[in-house]
Formats: C-alpha cells, structure tokens, sequence
C-alpha cells in the first residue's frame, strides 16, 4: 500500500510526502519519504523500518550548488548534473508571485532576489 500527497500550494517548501507498507512472506516493511524545496536548500529524506530484525534505516539527499566569485559566495538549490549557471535576479512587488524557470531536466522555482539557475 502506497500514498503520496502533493500540497496545493505552489510556495510550500514540501513537494510530496509519502508512506508505504510493503508486506511480504519473510517480512513487513514501512517506510516515509518526503521531498522539499526551499530557497537554498532542495532534496529528499526517506525512513524505512523493517518489522522483521527490528532495523530502521533514515536516509537523506540534497541537491545544492555554491557560487564563489568577485570575494562573494552563493548557494542554490539545484541539479548537480550541470556544469554552467547564470544569475537571474527576479524583481516583484507581490512575494506570492510564482516565476519559474523551465529546462529539459524540469523546472526550477525562481525567488525574489537573485537565484542562481543551472544551465547546459
């Protein structure tokens, strides 16, 4: 049995939060995940315990990039997969205002201020 909740709004930091309970012949097994995107911090957590032997696993991965230039230093999240980034700075009188930036890959959310966007 599995589930997954995807929120509504579009500036929530959590993208999906989901449970699972796999039974087999040999053991039970239940397990979490959740994905999250924030400003400077992106990536997933995941819990898993085993009924059978009593083992927990928690596990976790973030996707960031730091930016070192002109005696400044920046973070974003992003795809590590990339190579090149450019520096969008986003101005808007309204801060629930969504800008997106779109790539092969997916979509990036864009904030208020500069964001630093992973190109190809």
């Amino acid at each position: 049995m599995n589930s997954q909740w995807h929120p509504d709004d579009d500036n929530n930091p959590l993208l999906t939060l989901g449970a699972c309970v796999s039974q087999s012949s040999r053991n039970t097994i239940i397990s979490t995940n959740e994905a999250f995107e924030a400003r400077y911090l992106s990536g997933n957590v995941y819990t898993q315990h085993h009924i059978t032997g009593s083992s927990n696993t928690v596990g976790g991965n973030l996707s960031q990039v730091l930016v070192f230039g002109v005696g400044k230093v920046g973070a974003a999240n992003g795809n590590n997969r990339m190579e090149s980034a450019i520096i969008v700075d986003c101005d808007a009188d309204d801060d629930s205002t969504n800008i997106l930036a779109y790539a092969y890959m997916g979509e990036k959310r864009l904030f208020k201020g500069k964001n630093i966007v992973l190109i190809q």
